[in-house]
């Protein structure tokens, strides 16, 4: 929707009529709405999930935090304006409707260190404990 004001001045002499017409004319910006989602396993915390409306040309940030045994994978869907998809955290340039969602995949083979550390703790003692009882027996 636009909207105009304008002055109009005349001036007539002889056969020659001149009109100015000074004005300003303004419009609102296009809007698009851009739809957030996500895989198991990690949230977009910025902006967040759901669907948003921005302005022609805004510059969004997007951040996608992977939950702990997970990582980020990529951004899919309307990826053409994605600084970078392979990125957790990237920008995507809202200059039409998209539909994005964060992918997130289970880590394979992670290690769970503390229930390696608990087992060789386990084993130190237990080792401890022969080595003391068979001490004693020889005394």
């Amino acid at each position: 929707m636009s909207a105009a004001t304008a002055e109009i001045h005349d001036s007539c002499e002889a056969a020659a009529l001149s009109i100015t017409v000074v004005g300003e004319i303004s419009e609102e910006a296009q809007q698009y709405d851009l739809a957030i989602n996500r895989t198991a396993g990690g949230e977009v915390s910025v902006p967040g999930e759901g669907s948003f409306a921005y302005d022609a040309g805004a510059v969004i940030d997007l951040e996608a935090t992977p939950d702990a045994g997970y990582e980020f994978v990529s951004w899919t869907g309307d990826v053409d304006t994605i600084a970078d998809i392979a990125a957790a955290e990237t920008t995507i340039t809202v200059d039409g409707g998209y539909s994005i969602m964060a992918n997130f995949e289970e880590i394979h083979g992670s290690v769970d260190w503390v229930l390696i550390v608990g087992i060789i703790a386990a084993v130190v003692v237990v080792g401890l404990v022969i080595f003391l009882v068979r001490r004693r027996r020889t005394a």
